[in-house]
């Protein structure tokens, strides 16, 4: 699927759990990828459970008995 996104050139990308299921070096290298998309102007929207891949983010909005958004160092 990044590759598509990559190939179609997409400037908003939507992307549900983009880690999952890969080991730590699958998850390095999506991450990469992912940071090479941000960097090219990429808008980037991600729902995860990964912390690490939350932490890199610019905006976090978490959701469970509350919601609260901000920063990922805010919260």
């Amino acid at each position: 699927m990044l590759a598509r996104i990559l190939a179609q050139d997409a400037r908003l990308c939507l992307l549900d759990e983009p880690t999952a299921m890969f080991d730590p070096r699958g998850t390095a290298e999506v991450a990469r990828t992912l940071n090479v998309l941000r960097a090219d102007g990429r808008a980037l929207v991600i729902a995860t459970h990964d912390l690490d891949l939350a932490k890199a983010a610019d905006q976090v909005l978490l959701l469970g008995n509350t919601i609260m958004a901000g920063s990922p160092a805010a919260l």
